[in-house]
C-alpha cells in the first residue's frame, strides 16, 4: 500500500509471499496468510489520496481484467474520501471560527438570508440582554433597541453595509454596524463608544468653560487700552504700541468667540426655545456697547418701531448673533 501510495501505481501479485514488497511479519503476527494482492491507487485532481487493496481473490487469481475494474472504481471511491476530508475541513474551520467569534470581546450577532438568528456571542448575550434560546427566532423581533431592529432587517444591507449610533437602557453608547454575508445573511457588530463620547463632551465642555473665562479679561484689556489716550499724552511709539495691543486683543477675542461657537455646535442637545423680547434683548446689548462706542467718540442710539417683539427662540443666541 505505502509502495503504491507513494509512486501513484497499481502492483498485483497471485504469489505474495515471493514479492520483494511484501512485508511478511504483519502475516506473522496477524496470523492472516496472504496469497493474493491487488493495490490501485486512489487519484483526485492529479494528486494520490489513498489507495485500494484486495487480497485473496476466490477461486481464481488476479489479472489485467481487475485491475481495469478496481481502476473504474477508484474515481467515485477518490471523490468520496476527499469530500470526505474537505467536509472534516469544513467543519472544522466552522467550530474554529465559531469559538472565536463566541470569545469575541465585541459584540457579534449573524443572521441567515431570512434574517434569523445564526450566531449569538457570549458579548451580545450580555449587553443586548439576550438568551441563548434566542438563536433561530427573528432576529428584529428580539431586538432591544428599535433602531437595531430596523438594521437587521433593512433589505438596503444587501447592498452596502450601515452603520448608527445607538445608546441602550443602561445609557451606553454603542456603534452598530450590519454588513452583508452574500448569499448567506448578515453580521451585526457592535462598538462601546461610551468612553469616547465621554471624552467628548468633556472636551466640549472644557473648550466653553475655559473660552467663557478668557472673555473676560480680554474685554478689560481691550477696554484699558482704549483709555489710554484718556490719561494723558502719549508719544508716536506710545500709541503704536497701544494700537498693537488693541489689535492683538480684538484677534484674540475673535479667537475665544469662536471656540465657544465651536463648543456650542457640538453640544449634542440643543436648547430649547422659549418666548423672547427683542427689544429687551436689544437694549442689553446697546447698553453693554456704550462705553466702547464712548471711547471711539461714537453716538450709538436705538430706535424702534412700535408692534410685535416677542419672538419664539434661544435668547443667548439672539444675544449674539445681535451684538455680531
Amino acid at each position: 500500500v505505502g509502495h503504491v501510495a507513494q509512486h501513484g501505481k497499481f502492483i498485483y501479485t497471485n504469489d505474495v509471499s515471493s514479492h520483494p514488497l511484501h512485508y511478511r511479519e504483519v502475516d506473522d503476527k496477524t496470523g492472516f496468510q496472504t496469497r493474493s494482492l491487488l493495490c490501485v491507487p486512489l487519484m483526485y485532481a492529479g494528486k494520490v489520496v489513498g489507495a485500494l487493496q484486495l487480497v485473496n481473490k476466490q477461486a481464481d487469481e488476479f489479472d489485467d481484467r481487475d485491475v481495469e475494474r478496481a481502476l473504474s472504481i477508484t474515481m467515485a471511491v477518490a471523490i468520496a474520501v476527499t469530500n470526505a476530508r474537505l467536509f472534516a475541513e469544513v467543519e472544522a474551520r466552522q467550530h474554529q471560527l465559531e469559538t472565536i467569534l463566541e470569545h469575541s470581546n465585541s459584540p457579534i450577532l449573524i443572521t441567515d438570508a431570512n434574517h434569523n438568528i445564526l450566531l449569538l456571542n457570549q458579548q451580545a448575550r450580555r449587553v443586548l440582554g439576550l438568551a441563548v434560546e434566542e438563536i433561530g427566532r427573528f432576529a428584529a423581533d428580539v431586538m432591544p433597541n428599535e433602531t437595531l431592529a430596523e438594521m437587521v432587517k433593512d433589505p438596503t444591507v444587501e447592498q452596502v453595509a450601515k452603520q448608527a449610533e445607538i445608546t441602550l437602557s443602561d445609557n451606553t453608547v454603542w456603534l452598530a454596524r450590519v454588513a452583508p454575508i452574500p448569499e448567506q445573511g448578515r453580521i451585526l457588530m457592535l462598538q462601546d463608544i461610551t468612553q469616547l463620547r465621554e471624552l467628548d463632551q468633556a472636551k466640549t465642555h472644557f473648550v466653553a468653560a475655559v473660552s467663557h473665562d478668557m472673555r473676560s479679561p480680554l474685554n478689560s484689556i481691550s477696554g484699558f487700552a482704549r483709555e489710554i489716550d484718556f490719561a494723558g499724552d502719549l508719544s508716536d511709539q506710545q500709541k503704536q504700541y497701544v494700537k498693537q495691543i488693541e489689535k492683538l486683543s480684538e484677534h484674540m477675542t475673535d479667537m475665544v468667540d469662536s471656540l465657544l461657537e465651536l463648543a456650542k455646535i457640538e453640544v449634542l442637545e440643543p436648547e430649547p426655545f422659549q418666548t423672547c423680547n427683542l427689544l429687551t434683548i436689544t437694549n442689553d446689548v446697546v447698553s453693554e456697547f456704550q462705553v466702547q462706542a464712548m471711547a471711539k467718540r461714537i453716538s450709538l442710539v436705538l430706535n424702534t418701531q412700535t408692534g410685535l417683539t416677542l419672538v419664539h427662540g434661544n435668547p443667548r443666541q439672539l444675544r449674539s448673533a445681535i451684538t455680531n
